[in-house]
């Protein structure tokens, strides 16, 4: 039975790279998507350049080297720890690179779902649903932060620690997936040691004084919020419903208001469900998030599914709506988030 079940993923995870691929590819080229930036920063520490990870027109000219096609700079913004990791996938041509990437996140993904509690919730549509397949059509690292939650959610308080605190990689939405490690005795020790080794490996990619250079860039990245730019018509955060209804300024007070609303709902949650609650309450306290970052949804999506509540159906609905221009995303993922505290206080 595990075989089969293993196949079928396995499967799954092939489909959705080939419909990725087509849609990456016949719909929107390489060159635009995000991965170009971490395929530029990985080049650059392949080179033994590191250091010019943090300079944006090293990491234009190295974008435009890998895909000519870019002309404009698309910022790097990840941990450099990030850039060392894939760095193995800059010794492949661009596009060669930009496959293995999507073949590694679709299978990232059916891991997750794989690994994450048996519950009422349809796994293979959450798979075949819009943030897989955006998250894999552009080569995006949530998948990576998605599992790295399933394990927290499998695995005793050492695993489940470390893993918490390797959500790190993704800054973003990491403050309240790291509180909820930091906040469990068992798994505080765990946490801190898993988010140190993001720090330590971003250290030793660009030195100590490069980590404050970083800090500079990612403070700069919050001005797009109210900017209103560098994909922001596509955010399923306040900033992208604060655009629309004239109001820029809401995209950074209410992301404020849903961290702190974020931290007491994963402080109260059950000690089995804060990985997933406070992955959940991240999409809403985050300024800055896409499509992408909804897969970090799933597994609260799934445990509050059930055949008479089909929370699967309602979110893949609601993000496809997203996508089809409907400004539906961040007010959904606030639905499933009173749904899903909800859901807690009757298991109690």
């Amino acid at each position: 039975m595990r075989t089969v079940v293993a196949l079928r993923i396995v499967v799954l995870a092939l489909a959705c790279v080939v419909a990725a691929g087509v849609l990456a590819f016949a719909v929107a080229e390489p060159a635009r998507m995000d991965f170009v930036a971490q395929y530029a920063a990985a080049r650059l520490v392949l080179s033994g350049h590191a250091a010019s990870i943090l300079r944006p027109d090293e990491i234009l000219a190295a974008e435009h080297a890998a895909a000519p096609a870019r002309t404009a700079l698309l910022p790097f913004v990840q941990v450099p720890a990030v850039a060392f990791l894939l760095s193995p996938l800059a010794m492949l041509p661009f596009r060669g690179a930009f496959i293995v990437m999507a073949i590694v996140d679709a299978l990232l993904v059916a891991a997750a779902l794989a690994l994450l509690p048996r519950d009422g919730g349809s796994r293979v549509l959450l798979f075949a649903a819009p943030p897989t397949a955006i998250a894999v059509a552009q080569g995006q690292l949530t998948p990576v932060v998605l599992l790295l939650v399933a394990l927290a959610l499998r695995l005793g308080p050492r695993g489940a620690g470390v893993a918490l605190g390797l959500t790190l990689i993704r800054p973003q939405t990491a403050p309240l997936v790291v509180f909820a490690g930091l906040i469990d005795p068992a798994r505080r020790v765990w946490t801190v040691i898993g988010a140190a080794a993001v720090v330590a490996l971003s250290a030793l990619v660009v030195g100590v004084d490069g980590l404050a250079r970083y800090a500079v860039i990612i403070a700069d990245a919050s001005s797009w919020t109210i900017a209103g730019t560098l994909g922001l018509s596509g955010s399923i955060g306040w900033s992208g419903l604060a655009r629309i209804i004239g109001v820029p300024w809401l995209g950074l007070v209410l992301p404020a208001v849903c961290l702190v609303a974020g931290a007491v709902a994963t402080l109260r949650a059950p000690a089995r469900d804060r990985a997933s609650t406070s992955a959940l309450w991240s999409l809403l306290a985050t300024p800055h998030v896409l499509m992408h970052d909804a897969v970090l949804a799933y597994p609260a999506v799934l445990v509050i599914s059930s055949p008479r509540r089909p929370w699967d159906v309602g979110s893949t609905t609601a993000w496809l709506a997203h996508v089809l221009l409907v400004p539906a995303g961040v007010l959904w993922s606030l639905v499933v988030a009173v749904a899903s505290w909800a859901h807690g206080r009757s298991a109690r």
